[in-house]
C-alpha cells in the first residue's frame, strides 16, 4: 500500500485499520502490516481446495470510547489428518496454550479467532464457532473474523462478550483486499501503548476519569479565555471550520469531518446529535474517531439531520443534512 509511505527514514509508528461503527458496541482495529501476511495464506488455501484458521492476538482496551479491540498479530492453527487438509482448532487444544502464553509474554493475549469458508454461504457464525468462543472466552471480549476464501476474497468481524456471539456482524462484510483498505480510516498508535487489562486495575479507573475531567474543563477553560483575547468577545461563527458531511456509502450513511482541522487537533472528544426522522439519538466521539475523521450509520429513514458539537467552547456546534434520492 503506498498511500502513507513516506522516503524519510525516521521510524513510523505502526499503521493500523480502524472500524468505529456508530453504536457499536466495540471498535476495530488491525495492524496493516498483517494484512498482506493473511491474504497470502488465503491464497494459498484456495488454490489448495482447502480452508485455513487460527487465531488473532493483539488487546482490548476499555479505556478508550468506544472500548477497541486491536489486532497486532496473527497465528495459523496447525493442520491435521492424511493430507493435512483441516487446520484444526478446538477449545483446550494445546497449541492454542502454547500460543496464549507466548503472546502473554509479549504483553498481549489471544483475542479472537478466524476462519476461511469455501461454501458460497454468508458469513455469518456456525455452532463450532459459537462452542470454541464459549470455551476459550467465557468471561472476556473476543473477535470472530470470518473470511470467503474464494476470490473475491471478503471478510466480517463479530465481537463477541462473555462467550456469546451476536448474530449480527460489528463490523459488515468487507473486500479483503488492500485496495480496499485505502478508503477506511487509517490510524497511527505508539508502540509502547499497553493494553488497559494488563496494565490498568479496573477498581483506579473512576479515579483517571475524574482527572480527564477536571482536564477536559481546564482546556475549556484556557480555549475560552484565548478566543475572547482573540476575538474581543465577537461571537462570530466558526462552524465551517468542522467540515462536516453526510454521504451515502454502501448502504451506511458516512458521517465525515475535516479531521485536520483546528478544531479537531485541539478537541479531546465531541458529540454527535443524529435526527433521523422521528428519532434522536446522542453518540459521544473520543479522540481516536475525531482523528479518524469518520464514522457510519445506519439510517432508518431517507431524511437525517446531524449536528456536530466538539468539546471546546470557542467552536459553534455545525449541522449537516444528507436526503435519499429517489
Amino acid at each position: 500500500m503506498n498511500k502513507r509511505r513516506h522516503e524519510s527514514t525516521v521510524p513510523q509508528a505502526p499503521l493500523y485499520i480502524r472500524w468505529a461503527h456508530l453504536g457499536a458496541a466495540y471498535a476495530i482495529e488491525l495492524k496493516l502490516e498483517l494484512v498482506s501476511l493473511l491474504l497470502g495464506e488465503v491464497a494459498r488455501a484456495e488454490k489448495a481446495r482447502v480452508e485455513t484458521g487460527g487465531v488473532l492476538i493483539g488487546w482490548v482496551s476499555h479505556m478508550q470510547r468506544p472500548p477497541t479491540l486491536c489486532v497486532e498479530g496473527i497465528a495459523f492453527a496447525p493442520r491435521s489428518g492424511e493430507t493435512g487438509s483441516v487446520a484444526t482448532l478446538r477449545p483446550g487444544d494445546q497449541w492454542l496454550r502454547t500460543i496464549r502464553e507466548r503472546a502473554r509474554a509479549q504483553g498481549h493475549a489471544v483475542v479472537g479467532i478466524f476462519r476461511t469458508q469455501l461454501r458460497s454461504e454468508p458469513l455469518i457464525p456456525i455452532p463450532a464457532d459459537r462452542g470454541m468462543v464459549t470455551g476459550e472466552f467465557p468471561q472476556s471480549v473476543c473477535a470472530l473474523l470470518l473470511i470467503q476464501g474464494l476470490q473475491p476474497y471478503s471478510g466480517a468481524f463479530f465481537v463477541a462478550a462473555d462467550g456469546r456471539l451476536p448474530d449480527e456482524p460489528t463490523v459488515r462484510e468487507f473486500r479483503l483486499d488492500q485496495d480496499e483498505f485505502n478508503a477506511l480510516p487509517e490510524v497511527y498508535r505508539n508502540q509502547g501503548l499497553l493494553p488497559a487489562e494488563a496494565g490498568v486495575d479496573r477498581r483506579l479507573q473512576p479515579r483517571y476519569d475524574l482527572l480527564a475531567l477536571a482536564l477536559l474543563l481546564i482546556a475549556a477553560l484556557l480555549a475560552v479565555a484565548l478566543w475572547r483575547e482573540r476575538s474581543g468577545g465577537s461571537s462570530s461563527s466558526t462552524a465551517n471550520q468542522l467540515g462536516l458531511k453526510l454521504s451515502s456509502s454502501g448502504g451506511l450513511l458516512k458521517i465525515s469531518w475535516d479531521h485536520t482541522s483546528r478544531a479537531i487537533s485541539n478537541a479531546q472528544g465531541a458529540t454527535l446529535v443524529i435526527q433521523d426522522g422521528r428519532a434522536r439519538t446522542e453518540a459521544k466521539i473520543g479522540s481516536d474517531e475525531l482523528r479518524a475523521g469518520s464514522v457510519e450509520y445506519q439510517s432508518a429513514t431517507p431524511h437525517v439531520n446531524v449536528t456536530m458539537s466538539v468539546d471546546l467552547a470557542a467552536y459553534r456546534p455545525q449541522s449537516a443534512q444528507w436526503t435519499q434520492r429517489q
